[in-house]
């Protein structure tokens, strides 16, 4: 995005950190920033109390209606200028917290809708917390999980209507998001991966086989892909493949880490280089029953040539094919039947990973997507207007 909007002109950036984030902000190598401002997240507030009321009777999203954005305001107030041309806001987070303090043109990126995450999430219940603590517990705890669900989703939806009528325009990263928008003034632009110079897969399958599970195992989706693919699909097939090896990448909560069983399941944590993981990788699965936005991850097996097999959620909002790209199963017999194919069949390995790559490199480098970038911030600063966008615009 930074890179897309340096087409434009001069850019400043203003991020906003979770308190956990130690690291220093770096931008990118190769593009030129001027002004960098940094402010930490602020953590929700309310007592127990004011969340069940706001359970029964709350009227903005919890990301609104739990946190105070007083400081965060203050610290970009003076830190910002006085005029920008074009003011683009990655998340409506981000948006709730800085859109009162700017008069410009605005673009708002709705890069994961998380109502349709909620949604989907609550019709398919994580198996980390069905399999988590005592049963009465569990079931009152499933039915709070459940109303506050129902609550945040017509929440969110709402507050987005408001977030739309305000903005010259929004992005989301697929076609179906956007349609699930109906607004005029929503564009498309795809999410994207960085080009490899030496993609690392291959064709020929080592003899003990590897499939890698790779994401934040922090992340609700992603949690329960983990125990999705270990307890249900896992054991049917290793009645075919007793030699496969499963490698869940990346940061992982208490939950996935119970899930360490080497040398049959490795659950490695953060590690210093993915690509190194990705070579050795002789498939990648997105076991995905629920979420929003669009899978890195599947980007990534297309950039480096390694065979992939998905649910459709895991799929969803990418321009890809069961059968032409990847494979696609919906339960857990067939997604383990999917990967004793693609884990014996070199000539189906080949003729995927050909397609999958051929898409990336026509859809998904982050070069062709800086152009949709450059183009939709000139046609929104151009407008030079703030306020309720035309319904033809931009």
């Amino acid at each position: 995005m930074l890179a897309g909007l340096a087409r434009l002109g001069e850019v400043e950036l203003f991020t906003l950190v979770s308190r956990e984030r130690i690291d220093e902000y770096r931008a990118p190598p190769d593009v030129s920033l001027g002004r960098v401002g940094v402010a930490e997240v602020p953590a929700p507030t309310g007592s127990l109390l004011r969340r069940m009321r706001w359970l029964f009777f709350g009227r903005l999203p919890a990301y609104v209606a739990h946190r105070d954005f007083g400081e965060v305001r203050a610290a970009f107030r003076g830190w910002a200028a006085d005029h920008y041309d074009l003011v683009w806001f990655s998340r409506a987070e981000s948006y709730v917290a800085l859109g009162p303090c700017v008069r410009a043109p605005l673009i708002v990126d709705f890069d994961d809708l998380e109502d349709y995450k909620i949604a989907a999430r609550q019709a398919a219940w994580p198996l980390a917390e069905e399999a988590n603590g005592r049963a009465l517990p569990r079931i009152f705890g499933r039915w709070i999980g459940w109303v506050g669900g129902t609550r945040s989703v017509r929440l969110i939806r709402e507050h987005r209507q408001t977030i739309l009528a305000a903005v010259r325009a929004a992005v989301v990263c697929s076609e179906q998001d956007r349609q699930r928008l109906q607004a005029a003034h929503v564009r498309v632009i795809p999410n994207g991966y960085a080009y490899p110079v030496r993609p690392v897969g291959r064709p020929e399958v080592q003899p003990t086989p590897v499939i890698v599970i790779p994401g934040s195992l922090t992340y609700g989706p992603n949690i329960d892909a983990a125990h999705y693919f270990i307890v249900r699909i896992l054991p049917l097939l290793r009645r075919r493949l007793p030699a496969v090896r499963v490698r869940l990448v990346g940061q992982a909560d208490r939950t996935v880490q119970r899930l360490h069983r080497p040398p049959a399941v490795t659950v490695t944590g953060v590690v210093p280089d993915i690509t190194a993981e990705l070579a050795g990788a002789d498939l990648i699965a997105v076991p995905i029953r629920f979420g929003g936005g669009t899978r890195i991850k599947v980007l990534e097996a297309f950039a480096h040539r390694i065979p992939l097999v998905s649910t459709p959620a895991g799929v969803e909002g990418i321009e890809a094919a069961g059968g032409r790209e990847l494979l696609i199963a919906d339960t857990p017999a067939d997604f383990a039947a999917a990967c004793f194919t693609l884990l014996t069949d070199l000539e189906l390995r080949r003729a995927l990973v050909e397609a999958g790559h051929a898409l990336y490199l026509e859809r998904y480098r982050w070069d062709r997507i800086q152009e949709q970038i450059a183009s939709l911030g000139a046609v929104v600063a151009a407008s030079g207007e703030t306020g309720r966008p035309r319904a033809a615009d931009p």
